[in-house]
């Protein structure tokens, strides 16, 4: 499933930024780094990097730093144990959870241009959670919705920054059978938890979050929690299986 809601990794170096002061670059390796079910884990490439340039990609565990297990680790010491000077080298070791193969890989670190205040900013994905609104309010009127229409809500929590929330969303909307499924018996609402936000709706419904994200809580249109699905239950390889989402939506759609 996902990433932890600690999330504290850019380009591999511990990117600070405001609106009146920018870094131009960080030493790095070209990926960013979360949390998923106590391992870490490759989130994003940055494209033309050490790390992008060795074949890396979203999802491979990263199980040691430098001979060091990151198991036990905070993410900002792994950060940490990524950064150095320019020429370094840092060796990594890796698992595709995809297939349960290892491999080790060996990494010089390189400048990492940031977007700062004279510069060119740098692509970004558009966002699919909203960070400034209130999860109370967005599920309030979900259920008045679903009220109406006689319909289930399915709460995903997730965050803008989390690569497998945005799997999920991008199949709930590419997959024919499950967006005529959402349609028909859902009111679909994204929670963003991004930094603690909305953590009073997280512990209403029970910490769902200790999953990772994101998290599926299935409610009645009287509010009632059906179910919470860790999604990672619902992975195959890197992407979300369709048949089993769309096995747990026909299970908990309710009758019409």
């Amino acid at each position: 499933m996902r990433a932890n809601t600690i999330f504290a990794a850019l380009l591999s170096g511990l990117l600070l930024v405001s609106a009146s002061h920018a870094q131009e670059s960080v030493t790095g390796i070209g990926v960013s780094l979360g949390e998923r079910r106590h391992a870490l884990e490759i989130i994003h490439v940055l494209p033309n990097t050490p790390a992008s340039k060795a074949g890396l990609t979203e999802g491979l565990v990263v199980d040691e730093i430098d001979g060091i297990a990151t198991k036990n680790k905070l993410l900002k010491e792994c950060v940490d144990m990524l950064r150095g000077a320019v020429g370094t080298k840092v060796k990594l070791r890796l698992i595709d959870t995809a297939n349960g193969k290892t491999n080790t890989v060996e990494l010089t670190r390189e400048k990492i241009p940031v977007a700062g205040a004279d510069s060119p900013a740098m692509p970004t994905r558009p966002p699919i959670y909203d960070e400034n609104r209130d999860g109370g309010e967005q599920i309030a009127d979900a259920l008045v919705a679903a009220k109406k229409d006689n319909k289930r809500v399915l709460l995903q929590f997730g965050a803008n920054w989390c690569g497998w929330c945005r799997k999920l969303h991008r199949l709930f909307q590419t997959d024919d059978e499950i967006a005529a499924k959402l349609k028909e018996a859902y009111v679909v609402v994204l929670v963003d938890v991004n930094k603690g936000h909305n953590d009073d709706i997280n512990k209403r419904y029970g910490n769902p979050t200790r999953f990772g994200l994101p998290v599926i809580v299935l409610l009645d249109a009287e509010g009632k929690v059906l179910t919470t699905q860790d999604t990672g239950k619902l992975e195959d390889g890197d992407h979300h299986d369709p048949g089993k989402v769309l096995a747990l939506l026909n299970e908990w759609a309710g009758k019409k």
